[in-house]
């Protein structure tokens, strides 16, 4: 385990972020996905392990207070960083539709019986990876800790539900508008946010199909 975290938060992981997009993937997408994947599950089913995972092989348990959270810092910056990489690597994948290459007819059944994800946790990296797809500055605001895949998901439901209920295209620019609002936001405020956006949206387009002089 030792080996894992070492090569998760260390030079190999600074190296891979000085890569271009093609240079990963012809190390092998779907390859890059699964170790991630792999890496994901450790957290979960070894804690313990992990939490050892330091230069001196100590259990959490021996840390000092400030030692601790020092190491917990470097172990939430390396999960974003995976989340970060995951979303790029769905983007690809969703792009190149190599799902249907390996007999899935969709991406969210690709991640779910593939990967493993539950159907939830495959939606909100699908619609967070589509969203980031439109919104490049998205990945960066992944990394940094700015925005989560819920807040990213809860974005998506809106903006299709806003193009059902009012028949407007949200635009881009209306889309970085509402993430830069709710970067570092709780999601009480997060969804108070969105809330202002759809009356606002919904408000404008009743006012302009009252008013076509206006449009």
């Amino acid at each position: 385990m030792l080996h894992i975290f070492k090569y998760r938060s260390g030079n190999e992981i600074k190296y891979k972020e000085n890569m271009d997009l093609n240079q990963i993937l012809e190390q092998g997408l779907e390859q890059r996905l699964k170790y991630r994947l792999e890496i994901k599950n450790e957290f979960k089913s070894q804690p313990m392990s992990l939490a050892r995972s330091n230069d001196f092989g100590k259990s959490v348990s021996s840390f000092q207070n400030e030692e601790l959270i020092t190491h917990f810092n470097q172990l939430v910056r390396t999960e974003r960083k995976i989340t970060q990489d995951i979303l790029e690597c769905i983007v690809e994948i969703d792009r190149r539709k190599i799902y249907l290459s390996k007999a899935y007819p969709s991406l969210f059944e690709f991640l779910v019986k593939e990967f493993g994800y539950s159907p939830s946790s495959a939606m909100r990296r699908i619609e967070s990876a589509r969203l980031l797809r439109e919104i490049p500055e998205v990945s960066e605001k992944i990394k940094t800790g700015a925005i989560n895949l819920s807040q990213l998901s809860k974005m998506q439901q809106t903006f299709r539900a806003v193009q059902k209920i009012s028949n407007v295209k949200v635009q881009i620019e209306q889309k970085k508008d509402i993430l830069n609002k709710i970067e570092f936001s709780t999601q009480a405020k997060t969804e108070s946010s969105i809330i202002i956006f759809i009356i606002a949206v919904i408000f404008q387009s009743t006012h302009l199909q009252h008013n076509p002089d206006l449009i």
